[in-house]
């Protein structure tokens, strides 16, 4: 089972992983986990221009360690300017992930 502190981990790990490699990361002002969420595995919120809550199902917790690092990563990089949707940009910040750092990052919707 995955601990808070082990997704806390993931975040930083990702954030300063796509600061690395330049990508404009915004500031997450909140991260945790939701018993409310059924139909996915996370979810990142705008709270303002550069400004986001993160919130992961609960449910995964007992997932794979690797697929949960790959959630978080995914939704860290909707944080980044110009990816809080699955365009181009999100789609290259991804592909960046996924073959610099092992993730398998996907983009299903």
């Amino acid at each position: 089972m995955i601990t808070l502190e082990q997704l806390c981990d993931m975040v930083i790990e990702a954030r300063k992983n796509l600061k690395a490699f330049g990508f404009n990361v915004g500031t997450i002002i909140d991260f945790g986990v939701s018993t409310r969420y059924r139909r996915c595995w996370a979810k990142c919120y705008k709270k303002g221009p550069s400004s986001f809550v993160i919130k992961v199902n609960s449910d995964i917790l007992r997932g794979h360690p690797s697929s949960v690092r790959d959630t978080i990563y995914h939704e860290v990089i909707h944080t980044c300017v110009g990816c809080f949707n699955h365009g181009p940009n999100f789609k290259y910040a991804a592909n960046v992930c996924n073959v610099n750092f092992g993730t398998n990052v996907k983009v299903d919707s």
